[in-house]
């Protein structure tokens, strides 16, 4: 969901009310040089995607705005849990629970599936990003 919201601001910069980053006359490329818009538009995402998901503001106890590696580790998580939701009721299907469907069965073990993948996606983003760092000449 999250990616999905920053490819549509990243595609439309006027939507949710945000500004482009670029002045006319500049390209887009060379316009982002302000350390401060960066920050600022980078909280406006994580206000956004806070309000997404059904939280008031991405804000954890101490004051500071969520970091990446947390919302990450919540990503695991997430895809654990639907993981271990699908095995468990896959288990209980196969043991003869009448209240089970098998739609509903199959419906869990896709939804853990394409987490799982969308989870791979993102590694291997990270570890692609990761190495272009790492490969760049100072």
């Amino acid at each position: 969901m999250l990616l999905w919201l920053i490819g549509r601001m990243w595609m439309e910069p006027g939507l949710l009310g945000l500004q482009p980053f670029h002045r006319p006359g500049v390209s887009p490329s060379m316009s982002i040089t302000n350390a401060s818009a960066i920050q600022s538009a980078l909280q406006q995402i994580q206000a956004l995607a806070g309000q997404a998901a059904g939280k008031s503001s991405p804000v954890v106890d101490n004051g500071t705005v969520g970091s990446f590696a947390g919302a990450l580790q919540d990503s695991i998580r997430r895809i654990n849990q639907l993981q271990t939701t699908s095995d468990t009721r896959r288990d209980a299907f196969l043991a003869g629970d009448p209240g089970l469907a098998l739609n509903d069965v199959m419906v869990d073990m896709q939804k853990a599936s394409v987490a799982f993948q969308m989870g791979v996606q993102v590694r291997n983003r990270l570890v692609s990003a990761y190495k272009d760092v790492m490969n760049m000449q100072i």
